[in-house]
C-alpha cells in the first residue's frame, strides 16, 4: 500500500474522489495518506453497503496514526459489480 500525499486544504475533495471511485466500481476501498505537518492524513476506509437495489459508500475516517485491520469478502461485491458492468454498453 502506498499512502496517497493529500495535503490539508485538499482532503474533502479527496474524500469525495474515493467516494466516488468506489461507487463507480463497486469495489471498497482503504485510502491512506501521509500525516505530518504538510499532509492532512485522514485516512478513510470507503465500504459499499446496499439498501433495496441502491448502492451507497460507509465510511470510515481513520484520525492521526492508527493502526486498523478490515477484512473485505470480496465475494460480496461480485453480484453489484456483475449488474453494474453488464449494461455497459446499453447507452451507447
Amino acid at each position: 500500500l502506498s499512502p496517497s500525499r493529500i495535503v490539508r486544504r485538499g482532503i474533502e475533495s479527496w474524500q469525495m474522489y474515493v467516494q466516488v471511485r468506489a461507487l463507480e466500481n463497486r469495489i471498497p476501498i482503504l485510502a491512506a495518506n501521509v500525516e505530518n505537518r504538510r499532509f492532512g492524513g485522514n485516512s478513510t476506509i470507503v465500504d459499499l453497503v446496499e439498501n433495496n437495489k441502491v448502492v451507497n459508500t460507509k465510511l470510515t475516517k481513520l484520525k492521526k496514526e492508527n493502526s486498523v485491520s478490515k477484512e473485505f469478502k470480496l465475494k460480496k461485491y461480485q453480484k453489484t459489480r456483475k449488474i453494474r458492468f453488464s449494461d455497459a454498453n446499453k447507452f451507447s
